[in-house]
């Protein structure tokens, strides 16, 4: 009987035993990294909500942001700024850069004016509808003819950041390029 004893605790006893304690051990660390990935599932929920908030919070401070990439509103707002302080020659849009949190695109604007129309047409984009900065200035001279009646002096070429929050290819109901209805008659003059 001693014989059968010592067989059944050295040959099933044990190794259940220590298999038992291995099974433990394993469900003692998959309960620790389940509680783990429930308290990063909780912060990430958290993070989630305070990104949400602080976006909200920056959009609501910054309501000149443009909440939609829109080209067509900002050639308008660019055309209504610059109409009687300039003779455009371009308007130019380049590749937005995108980030996780808002988007930049550069206008470049060439036009001729003259110095004190250049410094109101700085002022109304810094007042503009449209948040946005404007990164360079080049100021060229204009060569006068003879029989040239103009009050331009200068050639300027400005580059202007505009931002928005997202770049989709949804735009609001009301907004309909290829029919000019963009809140201006005619965006070309």
């Amino acid at each position: 009987m001693f014989l059968i004893a010592a067989i059944f605790i050295n040959n099933i006893f044990v190794p259940i035993n220590t298999e038992n304690s291995i099974l433990k051990t394993q469900i003692k660390n998959n309960k620790v990294k389940i509680l783990d990935m429930q308290a990063k599932e909780d912060m990430n929920v958290t993070l989630d909500l305070q990104a949400k908030a602080l976006k909200d919070k920056v959009m609501q401070d910054n309501k000149d942001v443009l909440t939609v990439w829109d080209q067509a509103a900002i050639l308008a707002s660019i055309e209504d700024t610059i109409s009687d302080l300039a003779d455009k020659k371009s308007i130019d849009f380049y590749d937005i850069v995108n980030t996780s949190s808002i988007n930049a695109g550069v206008v470049t604007v060439v036009a001729d004016t003259n110095y004190d129309n250049l410094q109101i047409f700085l002022e109304k984009m810094e007042k503009g509808k449209y948040f946005n900065t404007i990164s360079r200035v080049g100021v060229n001279k204009l060569l006068t003819t003879a029989g040239q009646n103009s009050n331009n002096e200068i050639e300027v070429s400005l580059d202007i950041t505009f931002y928005s929050t997202t770049f989709e290819s949804t735009y609001p109901d009301k907004y309909d390029f290829m029919n000019a209805n963009v809140g201006k008659i005619d965006i070309f003059k």
